[in-house]
């Protein structure tokens, strides 16, 4: 495989704030009474893009894999976003953004997949990604700056599972030098049966610690999460 292919950018995405509501749990027969819970995330409204077959660079090995496929897989790439917002002292200690993916209409021979995530594991940037690089078989080889836009970012412990599956996820979490706090951007190639089309959706959840205690840390999850929609038009 050569190096870097095809650049997609797309524009900024609208956030849509949630506010959190904590679940009551019962511990040791007696219900528990919780904080009043003031942190909130926002689910960034996803974006996608179809690959096209047309070159870039005059590199035609991305073309010729998406020309062999044409006809029995549509490619595209799709851009997720989230962000986290803690407040009063209160931490996120874990969240998952979940995608689960579905053919709009009668099923296909094959069931849409996650043909490529990323990131998939740590990463070390310092620079909050706007576009993607898409190599030669449409796996997605980097997350870059598109155009001017350059926006600092906190790097964020992170690992990407089931990748190839139609319900991929990523596991967030805060670790002890970087807090699990502000905006994060996900990139995924999703590859369909080219004449159905694709229903995508969306799910953030997240845990919270209260650290108002020295030594208790209460942990809490929550029973409304933001959840989204998408639709891949067919080929």
């Amino acid at each position: 495989m050569r190096g870097l292919m095809l650049s997609v950018n797309l524009p900024d995405p609208n956030f849509q704030r949630m506010e959190l509501v904590a679940e009551p749990r019962v511990e040791k027969g007696s219900s528990t009474s919780l904080l009043q819970v003031s942190s909130w995330i926002e689910l960034a409204d996803p974006q996608y893009s179809q690959l096209s077959t047309t070159p870039v660079d005059d590199d035609k090995e991305l073309e010729h894999f998406l020309a062999a496929n044409k006809g029995q897989y549509r490619y595209d790439y799709v851009r997720l976003g989230c962000s986290f917002c803690p407040q009063n002292g209160e931490r996120f200690e874990k969240a998952f953004l979940s995608v689960t993916l579905k053919p709009d209409g009668p099923p296909p021979p094959e069931v849409p997949i996650s043909w490529s995530l990323f990131p998939l594991t740590n990463y070390q940037t310092g620079k909050e990604t706007t576009s993607a690089k898409i190599g030669a078989s449409a796996q997605i080889l980097s997350a870059q700056i598109g155009g001017s836009s350059e926006i600092e970012t906190r790097q964020y412990s992170l690992r990407g599972f089931r990748e190839g599956k139609p319900n991929p996820y990523w596991e967030l979490y805060s670790n002890q030098s970087e807090p699990l706090v502000g905006s994060l951007r996900l990139h995924m190639v999703v590859r369909s049966a080219a004449a159905s089309p694709t229903l995508g959706e969306v799910r953030l959840e997240a845990v919270i610690s209260n650290r108002s205690f020295v030594v208790f840390r209460q942990k809490r999850p929550f029973d409304q999460t933001p959840s989204s929609q998408f639709r891949l038009p067919a080929a």
